[in-house]
């Protein structure tokens, strides 16, 4: 039995599914969802659930078909995907795939397969896996300023608490808040989960009247189209900061109060 924080209707479908593919009925399983969210996780404890060989793969121009159970990470960035038609209306195989870019992906693909969206965590889940990597070692309170400043993403909480884990070994650590928020501002990880990137991308929109293309700011941020399209707006568009239209990038007045 797959056990895992959240995520509920999830883990209740990929129990039934290890179960038919245990019992010879291979399936094609489709993983929705954040970057950071625990799609990878999930892959591979339902492989285990299953109990047969599994191969491990990362979307490039080859992936290792030798196994019943075919897992691919990053499918929307594997060069032809047709190649895996045969397979995935086949019975022998069982594969896996994960992706963040469900418009990336070509519709016959789609359609072949189970698709599980992996939804939002309650703050609730947040704090039970914090406490998980904690492993007793951080207070609530203090695990909780850790957690908020984690954009909501458990992988995000898994770095941030590891790194204050490790000044807490090496260093000589007073368990405050004001000594743990500043040390969090000297990292990086700023209020509401902000990074030094996202504030310089919500400046620098500001400076220049709150409305700009694409080019404008990778121009101005000296940032690659890649690293704002991915990395930054986002969470600044799942947080409400900005909005993308006809006009480009536009702040929305959340970020002006």
């Amino acid at each position: 039995m797959i056990t895992f924080i959240g995520q509920e209707n999830v883990i209740i479908e990929l129990n039934v599914l290890a179960k038919a593919v245990r019992s010879g009925q291979n399936q094609n399983i489709l993983l929705l969802g954040k970057s950071g969210y625990g799609k990878t996780t999930l892959a591979r404890l339902l492989a285990r659930e299953i109990g047969l060989p599994y191969t491990m793969n990362i979307a490039t121009d080859y992936v290792d078909l030798s196994t019943i159970v075919i897992i691919i990470d990053e499918i929307h960035k594997l060069k032809g995907m047709e190649q895996l038609y045969p397979i995935l209306d086949g019975k022998r195989n069982t594969l896996v795939l994960m992706t963040t870019e469900l418009g990336d992906l070509p519709e016959p693909l789609i359609n072949r397969c189970y698709q599980l969206w992996l939804q939002d965590y309650t703050p609730d889940q947040l704090m039970q896996i914090g406490r998980l990597y904690a492993k007793r070692h951080i207070p609530d309170n203090l695990l909780k300023i850790i957690v908020d400043r984690s954009r909501s993403t458990p992988r995000v909480i898994e770095q941030n608490v590891n790194r204050i884990l490790l000044y807490q070994k090496t260093l000589e650590f007073i368990w405050t808040e004001e000594y743990l928020e500043a040390l969090l501002e000297t990292l990086g990880i700023l209020d509401g989960g902000f990074t030094y990137l996202d504030t310089q991308y919500m400046n620098y929109l500001k400076q220049i009247g709150g409305v700009a293309s694409l080019v404008t700011m990778t121009t101005g941020l000296h940032q690659s189209k890649e690293t704002i399209n991915r990395y930054i707006e986002p969470f600044l568009i799942d947080r409400g900061y900005i909005i993308i239209t006809s006009k480009g990038r536009v702040m929305t007045q959340k970020w002006r109060e």
